[in-house]
């Protein structure tokens, strides 16, 4: 259970495979905060989003199912190919939701043909494979499990070395909190419950397939410049990404959402929110700005400034982005620095102004 507190406005008072895998498993968009993560081809990996038609982004229920059985199919994608007896290639999928995202490994370049036929192959099971019951519902229940939330009951988390574990699962209560009947994040959060609904409706994941297919929607879409002329001239079926959905983003610059979560021993954290469209570029800024470096902290007692580093995380919601989790090692600093940022003092250089960021403070009570 959350609870939200809004305050008064300011104005009032990780590219291989080992790599790529991490992404996918941990929701992160980027590696690192010097640079951007940008899908590219190497030695033997080929990256790439595969489109699909679009839910209709105004029903909750039908942006549930979408992600839900997405996400199966790029499973049961993965199995299907790896059932096919070709020993050339593998496959892993994750989402970025609306969409899938590909990663292909294979013996040779990615301009060969071991890749070319991966392509081929997936592109024949995505159409035309007729997927088992028992299958589908296997990896439904699986992979919700894999979703679950840690709910924060017990244990300590306040660990240095679960920091950035401490990170990924307050960032993503403190999203479930702060987005609660929010029609498009709100399923995207409890994704797990979506999975678990979605083991129990194969029928409907049928006729959400034979939609899927009968769209012109579907089709690998290339990340790189050299990727789309490949695909080009092997004649393979691209398409543009679907349209993402337009996120809220909190209006209110400084805010406190309040966690019960008795691991976190009353530890606290913040969440910064990019109020900007493009948000990668929103958090490589960021990043640049206060997370690669110490903050130097005025200390009007002592006349002195002192300096204190901020750990940083950015939270994915299945490919989705523009969150950040914050902390730092003394609370005080985390304060000052939050409240430094929602008055709009906090410029730099990296950033092209302060005004693009919310802030919320996310205390954990027992």
């Amino acid at each position: 259970m959350a609870i939200i507190q809004r305050a008064r406005s300011s104005s009032g008072s990780c590219l291989r495979v080992s790599l790529a895998l991490l992404i996918l498993s941990c929701g992160y968009h980027f590696a690192g905060w010097a640079t951007p993560l940008r899908a590219q081809a190497s030695q033997d990996t080929f990256i790439l989003d595969f489109a699909l038609h679009a839910p209709g982004y105004e029903d909750s229920a039908d942006v549930g199912r979408h992600a839900a059985f997405s996400i199966v199919l790029g499973k049961l994608m993965e199995r299907a190919l790896a059932e096919s007896g070709s020993k050339a290639c593998k496959l892993t999928t994750g989402a970025r939701f609306p969409d899938l995202r590909l990663i292909f490994s294979a013996i040779g370049t990615p301009d060969s043909a071991p890749f070319r036929a991966c392509l081929d192959r997936v592109w024949n099971i995505v159409v035309r494979n007729t997927f088992e019951r028992t299958a589908f519902e296997e990896i439904a229940e699986k992979t919700s499990e894999q979703f679950k939330p840690n709910l924060m009951k017990s244990g300590d988390l306040t660990r240095p070395d679960l920091k950035f574990t401490r990170l990924r699962i307050v960032g993503f209560a403190a999203l479930t909190a702060l987005y609660n009947g929010d029609p498009i994040l709100e399923p995207l959060l409890q994704i797990d419950a979506q999975l678990r609904m979605a083991a129990q409706n194969f029928d409907g994941f049928v006729r959400w397939l034979d939609a899927q297919r009968g769209s012109a929607d579907l089709g690998y879409v290339p990340l790189l410049p050299s990727t789309s002329q490949q695909l080009e001239a092997w004649h393979t079926k691209t398409a543009k990404p679907s349209t993402r959905p337009n996120l809220p983003r909190t209006n209110t610059r400084l805010a406190e959402i309040r966690l019960q979560a008795p691991a976190m021993h009353g530890k606290t954290t913040a969440l910064v929110l990019c109020n900007s469209l493009q948000v990668d570029r929103c958090e490589r800024q960021f990043g640049r700005a206060f997370c690669v470096k110490p903050i130097n902290r005025h200390v009007e007692a002592d006349s002195v400034a002192r300096a204190f580093e901020l750990g940083c995380l950015p939270i994915g919601v299945l490919g989705l982005s523009g969150w950040i989790a914050i902390e730092t090692k003394d609370d005080a600093d985390l304060d000052w620095f939050v409240a430094e940022l929602a008055a709009g003092r906090m410029a730099s250089p990296e950033i092209e102004s302060p005004a693009i960021y919310n802030v919320l403070l996310v205390k954990s009570v027992q």
